[in-house]
């Protein structure tokens, strides 16, 4: 069974949320995906300019935690106690929508 539904969009603008997941990878986390993740949340409002254009910002925060990890030569723990940090993430950009070129069918 195929079932279609006509999209649609507010006419000027929107408000959203985002959740998802959020990890340190780097140095201390070489080759590890996902390990200790933490909550990301966030938020979004477009302003739709026209059929075409639109303006977005987003923003969100996400939290690390890094535990004991052994990365000096000597064996010396870096971060003995952990290290704990907020992420927070704040974007803005212009969006180009395609659609209105129309496909034909």
């Amino acid at each position: 069974m195929l079932l279609s539904l006509d999209g649609f969009c507010q006419p000027e603008g929107e408000l959203g949320i985002l959740g998802g997941m959020g990890y340190y990878m780097g140095e201390y986390n070489p080759n590890r995906h996902f390990d200790r993740s933490q909550r990301y949340l966030g938020g979004f409002c477009r302003y739709n300019l026209d059929d075409r254009f639109a303006l977005r910002l987003n923003a969100g925060f996400s939290k690390i935690d890094i535990r004991e990890r052994s990365l000096l030569s000597n064996g010396e723990t870096v971060y003995p106690a952990g290290f704990h940090c907020t992420v927070k993430d704040v974007a803005a950009w212009i969006e180009f929508d395609f659609r209105s070129f129309g496909c034909r069918k």
